[in-house]
């Protein structure tokens, strides 16, 4: 890895802080076009009056808006980053990809070793039924108990 300028390594510092500034305004984008989607957006978006989201022609109007605010800046924040990426490969601070190809000794399935990516998969969807089975047998016994509760005091 090349020493790069200070100066230099500053201001792609400062770039990839502005590009991650721009990111919540993404996700807003991509909220605010989810719940216009909904029968009874929030109120607190920030484009269009809360009484034009009451129409179904209000809440496309607004998920258009939205999803077009997305995708721009999807599309900005990507070019950026790949100008950035660029501009420190040819400064030398980041790797190109030749030399992520490269392989040494010892490194294999490109530097994951011996995992199997199904088999990691696989044991994340068995945590996820045991945690389902779970909750399913703790909402069981909540509403036996609750029948029982509620048929107990029918009795009397």
């Amino acid at each position: 890895m090349a020493s790069e300028d200070p100066s230099k390594a500053a201001g792609h510092i400062n770039a990839l802080n502005d590009i991650a500034r721009d990111v919540p305004e993404l996700l807003q984008a991509a909220g605010s076009a989810i719940s216009a989607m909904t029968s009874k957006p929030p109120s607190s978006t920030n484009h269009g009056s809360d009484a034009s989201l009451d129409t179904l022609e209000g809440r496309k109007a607004e998920f258009r808006a939205q999803s077009k605010t997305f995708f721009t800046l999807v599309k900005t924040i990507s070019e950026r980053l790949q100008t950035e990426a660029q501009e420190l490969e040819d400064s030398g601070t980041l790797l190109g990809d030749a030399a992520k190809t490269e392989t040494e000794e010892g490194v294999t399935n490109g530097g994951m070793g011996r995992f199997d990516i199904g088999v990691l998969n696989a044991r994340a969807s068995d945590v996820g039924k045991a945690k389902q089975n779970e909750l399913l047998e703790e909402a069981r016994k909540l509403l036996e108990a609750k029948v029982e509760e509620s048929a107990g005091g029918q009795s009397t």
